[in-house]
């Protein structure tokens, strides 16, 4: 029941077992990656003395590197011949490419803020109409908690292409502009 035939694939086909191995390798590689992650950003990192935002843009770069490796093995492993596949999808990544400009725009600007912007977790900023501190930067977005409570997901590109004040500064200079009316 198990090893019965149920999806042709080049060659072979998948049965019902081979797909329950493959699920398990790729659950495999996903802890696997996340562990990487883990003990990358919380320890060896910590241990070299490198800032949080660079840890976790290495840790996650390295986790998901691991990832793809992972993913590619397996698929070898299970029978996949990818020069086939790399004719077809090297002629519609040109497509998916214009489809995907907003995604890549936030990954580039994420990798910004990760590795190059003075903003951090934990910084009080203030862009627009948002004044809040920020909780969490990733690769596509930036994660804002408000002073009421709620948190906001921004897309890393506003952050990068708008003015942002950075209210959390060291520097104990700074201005207060109190409006007086007189009656």
């Amino acid at each position: 029941m198990f090893s019965a035939p149920l999806i042709p694939l080049g060659r072979q086909s998948l049965s019902l077992l081979r797909l329950l191995q493959v699920g398990g390798l790729l659950l495999v590689v996903t802890a696997a990656a996340r562990l990487l992650r883990f003990v990358l950003a919380k320890g060896v990192l910590v241990w070299l003395g490198l800032k949080e935002s660079r840890r976790e843009a290495i840790g996650t770069l390295l986790a998901l590197g691991l990832a793809a490796f992972g993913d590619v093995a397996v698929a070898q492993g299970m029978g996949l011949d990818f020069r086939g596949l790399a004719v077809m999808y090297g002629a519609r990544s040109v497509g998916v490419c214009f489809g995907l400009q907003d995604l890549t725009r936030n990954l580039s600007s994420g990798l910004t803020l990760l590795l190059k912007s003075r903003l951090k977790v934990g910084d009080l900023i203030e862009s627009a109409s948002i004044c809040d501190y920020i909780r969490e930067i990733s690769f596509r977005s930036t994660v804002i908690r408000t002073f009421q409570g709620p948190e906001i997901v921004l897309p890393n590109a506003m952050i990068t292409n708008t003015p942002v004040h950075k209210l959390s500064d060291a520097s104990s200079d700074g201005r207060v502009d109190v409006v007086v009316s007189v009656m």
